[in-house]
């Protein structure tokens, strides 16, 4: 299943205006000299010659015509920038928040340069920067009423974690309901894992070889190693979670066994039986792109038996499709998906995150922390462990977040929609006015 921080963010080329422009806003670097053109020109008449401003490469993916009629009109649309920010710079690249004059709102940009003279652009590019755009709410009552706009079914819960361990509700929309919550299946992939290695009856430095009837479908990486190599436990499961592999997610399945997944899951979800038998990966792929329809609503509508049954003797032996035509729409996810409350989310990432205490860094925390699936301020959040998970109709959100102050709060946005795919640039508008609020409570 694809990872959530893949759909998150629309990259578009667009352009920006500022006229007297402080010189000391630009960092003195090859890349801050092209930011500085790139804003310094949109929507003059004379823009040089892009040729020598932009590497060959960039014009296979965007073509000058198109770049020449961006540099003219988004210039005119936005009205400029009247304030600009460098987040991040080093010689040849450079990432900065610039807040547009027209209707003050903050974009993203990034600019990266060829690391040998002429420094040419050879990466252009602006996304709204939602953690700066999302507006802000007085208290949870009015976040009630952002999250009131959403089609389908959301929900959300906030819960303060202390010293212990134990959680509080801060916040409750909808959070005890069962709903498709796509990757985020893999946190009890994860502890079925670390309960075997707790047992001793695996550990992490122990290889797992590479099986070409194991390998799924990207998100990741994993499946495009060849059979017979080999990676460590920790390794695979970092893959799982930090990238959303699902390669690397049927191997620890594979290797820990069906059964140990589904008991673990058991124990740490509401309505376990939504979810046995547990699905690979390649197995719900199969079910949703390769098994024909009857089969597919016959999975659908059976019991745990029958679909252990139709597991065994036909859907494991359709054709493995390496590339196909994946579902563009919703698909069966109210009967073919991974399910979970946002509360059975919330306990088991803070049982995760206790665990993850005992073993050395590079395993279990690392796999939780390295990727906090959206962009928060680390002055105020210096540590995040995420996973999240989305498939068309379905996107999760999950977080536990220790703030600088040492609080902790856990964090759980779900949204399911069965006749639509799920609009994300609102989703992670709502993830980000939730994040400021707790940033002040």
């Amino acid at each position: 299943m694809r990872a959530c921080t893949l759909i998150l963010f629309t990259i578009c080329l667009t352009f920006a205006w500022q006229g007297a422009f402080p010189s000391d806003r630009f960092p003195g670097t090859a890349a801050g000299e092209r930011l500085r053109w790139a804003i310094e020109t949109i929507g003059e008449e004379q823009h040089g010659d892009i040729d020598t401003i932009f590497a060959p490469g960039f014009f296979e993916k965007v073509p000058k015509s198109s770049i020449l009629a961006f540099l003219q009109s988004f210039g005119d649309e936005t009205g400029g920038f009247d304030e600009t920010r460098v987040e991040d710079a080093d010689d040849f690249a450079v990432v900065a928040v610039a807040r547009s004059r027209r209707d003050s709102l903050w974009q993203r940009i990034v600019v990266r340069v060829e690391d040998v003279p002429p420094h040419r652009i050879t990466r252009l590019s602006y996304n709204l920067a939602e953690d700066l755009n999302a507006p802000e709410v007085a208290d949870w009552e009015e976040y009630r009423g952002v999250l009131d706009g959403f089609a389908g079914e959301v929900a959300v819960g906030v819960w303060e974690v202390d010293e212990k361990g134990k959680e509080s509700k801060l916040f409750d929309y909808n959070a005890d309901r069962s709903m498709a919550v796509g990757s985020a299946f893999k946190l009890w992939v994860l502890g079925a894992v670390e309960e075997k290695i707790a047992k001793g009856e695996l550990g992490w430095s122990d290889s797992i070889t590479v099986r070409d009837e194991w390998k799924s479908l990207p998100s990741g990486r994993m499946q495009n190693e060849p059979a017979g190599s080999r990676r460590s436990v920790a390794d695979v499961a970092h893959l799982m979670i930090s990238i959303s592999d699902n390669t690397a997610t049927d191997h620890l399945i594979r290797t820990v066994g069906r059964s140990a997944v589904e008991a673990f899951m058991s124990q740490h979800c509401s309505a376990p039986e939504r979810n046995r038998p547990f699905l690979t990966t390649r197995e719900f792929f199969q079910l949703k792109i390769a098994a024909p329809d009857s089969i597919r609503l016959l999975f659908a509508r059976s019991d745990s038996d029958d679909r252990r049954h139709l597991l065994e003797n036909t859907i494991e032996k359709l054709a493995f499709m390496p590339d196909p035509d994946l579902p563009k729409m919703p698909t069966l996810i109210g009967e073919i998906e991974y399910f979970a409350a946002a509360a059975d989310l919330c306990r088991l990432m803070i049982q995760l995150d206790s665990l993850a205490e005992k073993w050395p860094e590079e395993t279990l925390k690392r796999a939780l922390t390295d990727n906090a699936g959206l962009k928060w301020d680390r002055s105020i959040w210096p540590v995040v462990a995420y996973k999240g998970g989305s498939e068309p109709g379905v996107l999760n959100l999950t977080w536990l977040a220790t703030r600088s102050d040492g609080r902790r709060f856990v964090l759980v946005m779900t949204w399911n929609d069965s006749e639509a795919v799920i609009a994300s640039d609102r989703a992670v508008e709502a993830a980000y006015t939730a994040i400021k609020y707790l940033a002040r409570i």
